[in-house]
């Protein structure tokens, strides 16, 4: 998820070579307003990609932690959300609000 903050806020210097995310440009979204656009896989090697991976997950968390100021605070405010979640110690454990996906990133 850090990864994912820092490539939606553009922290890196240099943009070739990292992948490519698409913000939803839907203005009618519940939670947070950087929404990333799921699309559609043909086959199963292109689902367990990262940026097939992480978005249903991104997309489920609060708009107070993706709109953090750096990813110092991004990381505190994500590790206070998951904190009562059972996740950290079975990794089979359904992420509230990421749909059927058990995949943590």
């Amino acid at each position: 998820m850090i990864e994912t903050f820092k490539l939606l806020t553009q922290r890196y210097d240099n943009r070739n070579g990292l992948p490519l995310l698409q913000i939803s440009l839907n203005d009618r979204t519940r939670g947070n307003d950087m929404k990333l656009i799921n699309s559609h896989v043909r086959y199963d090697m292109r689902r367990h990609f990262f940026t097939c991976r992480i978005v249903n997950l991104w997309n489920s968390l609060p708009a107070t932690i993706v709109h953090a100021s750096s990813a110092n605070n991004f990381k505190n405010k994500l590790d206070a959300y998951w904190s009562n979640q059972e996740m950290m110690y079975n990794y089979q454990a359904e992420i509230s609000g990421a749909g059927s996906s058990s995949v943590i990133t």
